[in-house]
């Protein structure tokens, strides 16, 4: 398994996935959390976290981490909305690791920088963790991570096919809909998701002028 690279598991350079972090609280508690991993080459990956959070401090302490790579949306939004019970894991070399995933990453901390970040709801302090994968684990043949460029694009062709059902003022809020998604897709998405959300706009600007 050494051998294996994050392309195995289908992260393609440059591109970010929504994944869940397991570590272990300083207490040994295990600990999840949905974070977004950016894939930076072959065996290299990047968090963006927010400081004061318990996955922040777990890493900083262990200087490492698990990445589950799952497309169950129970485990997302368990592992937001509260903590996840020990049934939900098992350990391999001190990791906690979700039980229920298509593949996992243990991965070790090479590097981190502190930023401060700017957004629509103002700044946050983050630490920009660098960490190389140590072992990589494939539970089924096919792994599909999460990137929610293809999401975005998916959720622009739904707006898409209601743009002509819909009246003018419902027409607006939808072509507004597909610009966030847009914008969205510029950041994390592949080039062919770029492109596929272009044509849609393209379609849109094509017709219906009065949306230009």
């Amino acid at each position: 398994m050494k051998n294996l690279s994050l392309k195995s598991v289908g992260l393609e350079k440059g591109q970010l996935y929504e994944t869940i972090i397991s570590t272990l609280n300083d207490d040994g508690v295990e600990n999840a959390a949905p974070i977004g991993v950016l894939c930076k080459n072959k065996y290299e990956m990047v968090l963006y976290l927010y400081q004061g959070s318990q996955t922040h401090e777990n890493i900083l302490r262990s200087a490492s981490f698990v990445v589950n790579l799952t497309r169950d949306a129970l485990l997302f939004t368990r592992s937001t909305l509260g903590d996840l019970s020990s049934d939900y894991f098992f350990h391999m070399e001190g990791n906690p690791i979700l039980k229920d995933n298509e593949a996992y990453i243990i991965a070790k901390v090479t590097q981190k920088k502190e930023l401060l970040r700017q957004n629509d709801y103002g700044s946050s302090k983050m630490t920009v963790i660098t960490a190389k994968a140590e072992k990589i684990i494939k539970n089924r043949e096919c792994v599909h991570p999460l990137n929610r460029g293809i999401l975005a694009v998916i959720e622009s062709l739904i707006y898409f096919t209601r743009l002509k059902l819909a009246d003018q003022e419902s027409r607006k809020i939808l072509y507004l809909k597909i610009k966030e998604m847009n914008r969205l897709v510029q950041k994390v998405g592949s080039e062919a998701e770029k492109k596929a959300v272009q044509d849609i706009l393209d379609t849109i600007n094509q017709n219906f002028s009065e949306l230009e």
